[in-house]
């Protein structure tokens, strides 16, 4: 069964779904019977959704690798993410007069 994207991003944005998943050795999980075993001992709730649509869904989000690499996740999930910052070149200016270069720290460290 195909779930909307709302439904899998619910799951994907679960805490406690994310905590559990990203460990390695639950990342690997492809088959329901584990899935749900983790799923019943961590008593683990997703808005209103049951405990076999839980399921369902994060074994769909384990077999795509979703909890194993943030670009998998960004490509499912663009919303979730921030486009990454370039610093503008006044915030560069302004660092490189705060860091000091190599040669002032051989100073500092030679008096």
């Amino acid at each position: 069964m195909c779930y909307s994207r709302a439904d899998r991003e619910s799951v994907y944005r679960s805490p406690d779904c994310r905590r559990l998943f990203t460990l390695h050795e639950n990342a690997a999980l492809r088959k329901q019977k584990p899935i749900r075993a983790l799923v019943i001992r961590h008593n683990l709730r997703v808005s209103d959704f049951s405990t076999d649509k839980t399921v369902r869904i994060l074994q769909h989000l384990l077999k795509e690798r979703v909890f194993e690499s943030h670009i998998v996740a960004r490509a499912a999930f663009p919303g979730l993410f921030r486009r990454p910052v370039t610093p503008s070149v006044d915030l560069r200016a302004s660092l490189s007069q705060r860091t000091p270069t190599m040669e002032q720290w051989m100073v500092t460290l030679d008096s």
